[in-house]
């Protein structure tokens, strides 16, 4: 298709047969399916996993969610979640939901405007790894960040570095085993746990880096390189 076609799907079909329409789509070339919040009847976001953990490559969109029951901070966490399962393909559709049905259920949507526009900045925010104070009319949050999504894994930086930055970007080779990830995940966690600064990690896969090379390491804006073993070491050390 030269021209990105989708399509849309409400709650006319039980969700086994959407994720078989939503098979045939990306098999067709369609660019992305989207799936209704529809009234009280079908929630958007677990058929959506459910066309997320079926396909490759098509787009999952939400088309939409309302930003009146659910916090701007759970509805960021919630796309984050839906990309950790479908990288890159899935689509953020936002809206001000309607009248009767919110005002039934003890919403009082005065300013939807403002409230989509407050909700839509710190979401934008949130899903760029920022720390998000906010106080409009409508959303308040203080000092809220996402927990990283990635597999953590350590860095080759020293520790009292590491304290010492808010956030730490690694890059590591497509090669490493998913059990060098595990296992460095555990440590993260473990170091987190126990240190009261401890940098947030960011992790990034690259192909084109050659595995024994190990990881190009960000820390606020400090660019380094560290070897496999450095990395691995600095791993077992916090173990």
């Amino acid at each position: 298709m030269s021209v990105p076609m989708a399509i849309y799907l409400q709650d006319a079909h039980p969700i086994t047969e959407a994720m078989e329409i939503a098979q045939f789509a990306e098999e067709s070339g369609f660019h992305a399916v989207w799936q209704a919040d529809s009234r009280l009847v079908r929630e958007a976001t677990v058929p959506m996993a459910a066309f997320a953990a079926t396909t490759n490559h098509i787009k999952i969109g939400s088309g939409v969610i309302d930003v009146w029951t659910r916090n701007p901070a759970r509805l960021a966490s919630l796309f984050s979640t839906l990309d950790d399962l479908a990288p890159g393909r899935v689509l953020c559709g936002l809206g001000a939901w309607w009248d009767p049905l919110a005002s039934k259920v003890g919403i009082n949507r005065t300013k939807p405007l403002a409230m989509m526009r407050e909700s839509v900045t710190v979401i934008r925010a949130l899903l760029a790894n920022e720390n998000v104070t906010f106080h409009g009319e409508h959303v308040h949050l203080d000092g809220v960040e996402l927990d990283a999504v990635s597999e953590p894994l350590l860095t080759g930086l020293g520790l009292s570095c590491m304290e010492s930055c808010r956030r730490v970007q690694v890059t590591v080779p497509s090669t490493w085993t998913r059990k060098e990830c595990i296992f460095i995940s555990f440590a993260w966690a473990a170091w987190r746990r126990t240190s009261r600064r401890a940098a947030r990690l960011q992790i990034w896969r690259d192909a084109g880096l050659p595995g024994e090379r190990g990881a190009t390491i960000r820390s606020d804006g400090l660019g380094i390189a560290a070897s496999k073993r450095e990395v691995l070491h600095t791993y077992c050390s916090l173990l």
